[in-house]
């Protein structure tokens, strides 16, 4: 059973909750600039509208495949963009939303997916094997440029019987087409041991967000809680196809100073 409680931010009182019956594995929960709740689970999405006097809990979304799952969603304005697992493929799927009359919710339509995977990423990781790589976070901007956080090892460098590695790539909706891809493993993680955390077993890579402007992916270790460090890329390098990526591995730390590798 899925329980779903909205509180009072001020005073901490729960207001009201909501429970559901198979409605899934749990994704992904958003509250939106709609006044809706968008709850994710592996293969539909519903929508709750919070300022109903009633919660309810609506399908707006549901993949049709047997065999295809929701690994992560974000939203372009009103446009939900999924990373769905397809048959051991990672494809980017984007949906549109379809305005139905007499109807309090819309639904959606799948508008185009594509592969989240170009072929060179066989040539930037040895032993590449996508059935093994997970979507850990996705990110969808506007001006129709996303980011797709994956690793086979769910952002830890520990290792893992092989090498693990962390691929943030950038695709531009429009054109389908994968504007960088950006590799960070464990030798990388071991070069950067003095500005951002101390390499061993327990590092990881806990998140990433980008900007107009900037990249910035935050790093921690389960060996000590104090552990910590940002660092921040350029956006216009980031997307400069002109620069290699060893090029681009030029970044600042928080803590830390200015530094290329």
């Amino acid at each position: 059973m899925l329980i779903i409680s909205s509180f009072f931010r001020k005073t901490k009182k729960q207001l009201r909750s909501i429970d559901r019956e198979g409605a899934g594995s749990y994704v992904d929960l958003k509250l939106y600039v709609d006044d809706m709740i968008y709850l994710t689970t592996s293969t539909s999405v519903y929508a709750i509208d919070v300022l109903s006097s009633k919660l309810q809990m609506s399908k707006v979304l549901n993949v049709k495949g047997d065999e295809d799952t929701i690994e992560a969603i974000d939203f372009n304005t009103e446009t939900p963009v999924i990373v769905l697992r397809h048959e051991n493929q990672l494809l980017i799927s984007v949906w549109r939303r379809e305005f139905m009359e007499n109807a309090s919710l819309s639904s959606y339509q799948c508008q185009k997916t594509f592969r989240a995977l170009p072929d060179p990423v066989c040539n930037l990781v040895k032993d590449f094997d996508e059935a093994r790589c997970q979507c850990m976070a996705i990110q969808v901007r506007p001006d129709s440029l996303v980011m797709t956080l994956l690793s086979n090892n769910n952002g830890s460098f520990e290792y893992i019987g092989g090498k693990p590695y962390v691929l943030i790539m950038f695709h531009d909706l429009a054109s389908e087409k994968c504007l960088r891809v950006l590799r960070l493993d464990s030798n990388w993680m071991n070069q950067m041991s003095d500005s951002l955390v101390p390499f061993d077993g327990e590092s990881c890579l806990i998140t990433a967000k980008f900007s107009k402007n900037h990249l910035a992916v935050g790093f921690g270790s389960f060996s000590d809680k104090k552990d910590g460090a940002i660092a921040i890329w350029s956006m216009s390098e980031l997307l400069d196809q002109n620069i290699v990526e060893d090029e681009i591995l030029q970044m600042w730390t928080i803590p830390g100073k200015n530094l290329t590798q």
